[in-house]
């Protein structure tokens, strides 16, 4: 919900599911700003993600400073379905959002602020997770005026139009990479 950059379809723009459900992006909205308790926070995206277990990524449309909350019903995962894709971790663990310099971070009914620009991933786990994630796209610079103000009206809190990714930023590759070496000392300390 809210804006995307839809490049074969006219660009940056607010998605056509903030459209299609206003109320539930209105709701989502009201949601932070009445539980997360940062009125200073601004964001242009709401992501919704149910039971998905992302692996070790950064993400390349996002400015990076992030919220998440987990809402639902998990455990750790059931015996037997650890892979070297999926390592095994302590149950205290499950489902838990792990980012580079930080660790392993408790998002169940609890909103983290972390940076998606710094390799993270879910822990594994099963039973039901959702998880909503607000952040600012890295080319919400271009949204057009008649998309911010819907955003707006729907109660997003948008950030300044000329806020834009710094520029000496690390390439994705290299900050994965890092990434990669820090989760795998993670997984062999646990």
């Amino acid at each position: 919900l809210g804006a995307v950059n839809i490049r074969s379809h006219g660009g940056m723009q607010a998605a056509q599911a903030t459209r299609d459900k206003p109320n539930l992006a209105r709701l989502l909205a009201a949601f932070f700003r009445y539980q997360c308790g940062d009125p200073a926070f601004r964001y242009t995206t709401i992501q919704i993600n149910a039971n998905y277990e992302a692996a070790l990524h950064v993400d390349k449309f996002n400015l990076g400073p992030s919220y998440i909350v987990g809402l639902g019903d998990w455990g750790p995962p059931r015996s037997g379905s650890a892979s070297p894709a999926k390592p095994t971790v302590g149950p205290h663990l499950a489902g838990r959002l792990w980012v580079h310099g930080r660790g392993a971070l408790e998002c169940r009914e609890a909103w983290v602020a972390f940076d998606g620009n710094a390799p993270h991933c879910t822990l594994p786990f099963s039973g039901t997770r959702f998880t909503l994630i607000y952040f600012t796209h890295c080319s919400q610079s271009i949204l057009r005026p008649q998309d911010r103000s819907l955003l707006a009206d729907l109660g997003f809190h948008l950030p300044h139009h000329d806020m834009v990714k710094a520029p000496h930023m690390r390439t994705a590759e290299e900050r994965l990479e890092a990434g990669r070496v820090a989760f795998r000392d993670f997984i062999h300390a646990e």
